[in-house]
């Protein structure tokens, strides 16, 4: 589990939604959020979790064929729950009729190393291995999450 302190600002919460909407041409839902967020994690938590991960990353590009990446999955419990109780104020408390429980405690890892790149693609409803047998239970939003710094590129673009 990696080991997180408290932020060293509130997190400031941006609503991207009406210029991604208008963008698209598609009306702003106040059920399908569309949030930047500023201070999640503080750059000692980040330098943390890199650190801490590093050793499981690829060291070079296995291929640069579209969604290729080095990336893995882990179980962190705290770190979840600890950002969850940063966001959990700036997002709904129902979602699709449903009650916003949290975050799923997987988390995935994932580096791209220059010349890869990911494809566009819409994130699918998961369950998660805490709620595996409760078939109500499934994701209703997907967070990404930059850790590092001083890189170019790395566009998060939205395609209609």
């Amino acid at each position: 589990a990696t080991t997180v302190k408290d932020p060293p600002r509130p997190v400031e919460a941006i609503d991207l939604a009406p210029a991604c909407c208008e963008e698209h041409g598609v009306q702003v839902r106040k059920d399908r959020p569309c949030m930047q967020f500023v201070g999640l994690l503080s750059a000692d938590e980040c330098r943390a979790i890199l650190k801490s991960i590093e050793s499981k990353h690829d060291s070079k590009a296995c291929s640069l064929e579209p969604g290729s990446r080095s990336q893995f999955r882990l179980r962190d419990k705290e770190l979840s729950e600890t950002i969850w109780e940063r966001l959990r104020e700036h997002l709904p408390s129902e979602i699709d009729g449903g009650e916003a429980l949290g975050l799923r405690e997987g988390w995935n890892h994932a580096r791209y190393f220059p010349g890869q790149s990911v494809f566009a693609h819409m994130d699918q409803r998961q369950t998660s291995d805490e709620h595996k047998g409760d078939k109500t239970v499934a994701s209703r939003m997907s967070l990404t999450i930059y850790l590092d710094e001083g890189y170019s590129g790395a566009e998060f673009v939205f395609v209609k």
